[in-house]
Formats: C-alpha cells, structure tokens, sequence
C-alpha cells in the first residue's frame, strides 16, 4: 500500500514533423508551437475526446543543421494499443523502432536549439573516435523539465 507503481512506456510515442526555417526554439515560437499542438492532443483534442497523462522526457529529433525537428510526447501503455485518432493532422502516433543511443548529460536550462546543436556538436567530438557507424547528422533531445520553467 502507497507503493507507487511505475507505467510501462515502451517505445511508443506521438511525433511531428515541422519545418523549421525561422523557428529555431522556444524564444523563436517554433518548439512552442510543436508542444502546443502535442499538448491539445492530450488534452482532449483527439477524435475519441480522450484526455491522456503528461509524460517525461519530451523527446526531439533534430537535424545537425536545424532544418527540420520532430517533437515527441510518449504515450502511456493504457494508451498505446489503441491511442486516440489526432484531430491535428500534424499530429500522428507511430512506434519508435528499437534504437540505441549514446547520451550525453549537462545541466541548465536550454531555451534555444542551437544550444541543443552545440552540445550535440561537442558530445559527437568526443564520439567520433569510438563511435563507427553513428549517423551524427542527427542527435536527440530530451526535456525532463516544464516549459514554463
């Protein structure tokens, strides 16, 4: 009794695509925007009114250079056999495939991407002796902390 019980996520997440041009972080609207729609979605703008667990870490997908990103909330496994159809059709849900990944952990607090990039570019430095067969043209980021902090 009060044990708390921790959910299994698996590896299914909801993710979009954005084109980046000028919308290059939070202060920029571009990541705002993305969390906004993901936010809507799991607050009830979905197809079955359904509203959903926040979940951590908010993961991107961002490429080296920043032109696009993708921004993924992780669905709860009450939700992943059958997740509530989007109503934005710049949300989707997809399975991630199993991947491995090298992480590199720094503390702050990032409010621009090409903050995420430059850690991205250092991390991939230290990396790139040891490390045959990384795509680096890509890198993950993952926010454990809230947007309005």
């Amino acid at each position: 009794m009060g044990e708390e019980v921790e959910e299994e996520y698996d590896n299914w997440g909801m993710m979009m695509m954005w084109e980046m041009m000028e919308m290059l972080g939070w202060s920029d609207g571009g990541s705002n925007k993305m969390f906004m729609k993901l936010f809507k979605y799991i607050t009830g703008s979905n197809k079955e009114n359904e509203q959903i667990k926040m979940t951590v870490p908010v993961r991107m997908l961002m490429e080296k250079d920043l032109k696009k990103k993708q921004m993924c909330f992780y669905l709860p496994k009450i939700h992943q056999k059958n997740p509530p159809k989007p109503l934005d059709n710049a949300v989707y849900v997809e399975q991630t495939p199993e991947t491995t990944v090298y992480v590199h952990r720094f503390g702050g607090y990032i409010m621009r991407d090409q903050a995420w990039a430059k850690e991205a570019a250092i991390f991939a430095a230290k990396l790139r002796d040891h490390s045959a067969g990384v795509d680096f043209s890509l890198f993950y980021a993952a926010n454990y902390d809230q947007p309005t902090k």
